[in-house]
């Protein structure tokens, strides 16, 4: 079975949108310094059946450093643009699956945006 979380990030790299930003894989861990980050992680699917297609959720959590703030809302409107003009990519289509969230913000005031993406896998394997 495809790693969806590896491939989604290749995609972000190919696509350039993760430039400027350490990509992480399931779990944030914070690095020190002033590099903002992008956590891609699984968020469950709906039933994977053999020959058939099927969809594979993630959040795209992008994590501001602390004195960035701000800027990490226009990174999140970036891809979300970059994902509505061009939702066909090499592991199936791609989509969003709301707008931009509210933010939340860790104990030392870090602001975090959580992207819901959809992945319909249409590949049969």
């Amino acid at each position: 079975m495809m790693s969806f979380v590896k491939s989604l990030k290749m995609w972000l790299e190919s696509t350039a949108l993760s430039n400027g930003f350490i990509v992480q894989l399931y779990q944030w861990e914070d690095r020190g310094g002033t590099t903002p980050y992008l956590v891609i992680q699984p968020d469950g699917g709906s039933v994977q059946i053999p020959d058939q297609s099927n969809e594979h959720y993630f959040l795209l959590s992008l994590i501001a450093d602390k004195s960035t703030g701000y800027a990490i809302e226009s990174k999140a409107r970036q891809i979300m643009s970059a994902i509505l003009t061009n939702p066909i990519t090499e592991f199936g289509y791609l989509e969003c699956t709301g707008g931009l969230p509210m933010p939340i913000f860790t104990t030392d005031n870090r602001m975090i945006l959580r992207l819901s993406l959809r992945l319909i896998n249409t590949q049969i394997e």
